[in-house]
């Protein structure tokens, strides 16, 4: 990632990570990222960041 090890540790403390911080850190982890809106029906609505 391109953040300072302390730019990183606040964006942790505070939960400030956008959806495309997250997806940063899937394509270094090489992690799943999953994030999907769930209906009240069950019905899922995906977001990207799937690897």
């Amino acid at each position: 990632m391109d953040k300072s090890p302390q730019a990183f540790s606040q964006k942790i403390k505070r939960g400030t990570f956008t959806l495309d911080d997250l997806q940063e850190i899937v394509l270094v982890t090489g992690i799943r990222f999953e994030c999907a809106f769930v209906l009240p029906n069950g019905d899922r609505i995906e977001i990207g960041g799937k690897r």
